[in-house]
């Protein structure tokens, strides 16, 4: 795995989560498998302001970060 193509919280806690994700890209490329729900994503809505009145006054943000153990 590249350093370069990592993202950063995998980066700066890879002595942490390199086993686990390891034995996740091992179990795929054995039985390539892609497991259930790997790639969703939640879409949430973020006040830009203290008193959002409007749906412009929201930005969107997408949360994808999966449990890989």
């Amino acid at each position: 795995m590249h350093p370069d193509k990592t993202n950063k919280l995998f980066q700066r806690q890879w002595d942490i989560v390199h086993d686990d994700v390891m034995a996740f890209l091992h179990e795929d490329h054995m039985n390539s498998l892609i497991p259930k729900g790997l790639n969703d994503t939640l879409i949430a809505m973020i006040p830009k302001g203290a008193n959002p009145q409007r749906v412009a006054d929201y930005r969107p943000i997408s949360l994808s970060l999966q449990n890989l153990a």
